[in-house]
């Protein structure tokens, strides 16, 4: 162990012995001097308002979207949500062993977080929950509200490209 300290002591001594060699030959430091800076480039005003379409040009973006393989608008889902509760929407369905509760957003756009067994407004009481979708009963009637899936696009048809062979000349 001695032996050791006694190599690094004498390494240590080397290397300073390097840097007073190195700074004494070279005298006083001279930095270069940093003339004025250039003027920054000035960058276009923002950029121009875009141009309103026509009403017409709007509605045909709805009636053949952009997205659809088939350029068609989504059909209307009959039945999706039912009359007398139309206007509820299904955010969300937590289940936790007996804890369980409907995440809602009512017509005037209000969210509200129901457990089984409490009741609308308009009188519909929630009665299951499944992890998709709520069951609301009133007078005997019995209505199903799911969450909404968002549609997606057909699988694409194009063909399946054909590499080269990594193998050939």
């Amino acid at each position: 162990m001695k032996h050791m300290a006694v190599i690094l002591l004498l390494i240590n001594g080397a290397l300073v012995a390097c840097l007073v060699w190195v700074g004494a030959s070279q005298g006083a430091v001279e930095w270069n001097s940093v003339g004025p800076a250039a003027p920054l480039a000035v960058l276009p005003a923002a950029a121009p308002a875009l141009t309103p379409l026509p009403e017409t040009q709007l509605a045909q973006a709805f009636q053949q979207p952009l997205f659809s393989p088939d350029r068609s608008p989504d059909a209307a889902k009959a039945g999706a949500v039912s009359a007398g509760i139309e206007g509820v929407t299904l955010g969300g369905v937590v289940i936790n062993g007996q804890a369980q509760w409907a995440l809602l957003r009512l017509r005037d756009q209000r969210a509200v977080k129901l457990k089984r067994g409490d009741a609308l407004d308009g009188g519909w009481v929630l009665t299951e929950l499944a992890a998709t979708s709520a069951t609301f009963t009133r007078q005997g009637q019995a209505r199903t509200v799911n969450i909404p899936v968002p549609r997606l696009s057909a699988p694409a048809v194009a063909p399946v490209l054909k590499l080269p062979d990594v193998n050939a000349p």
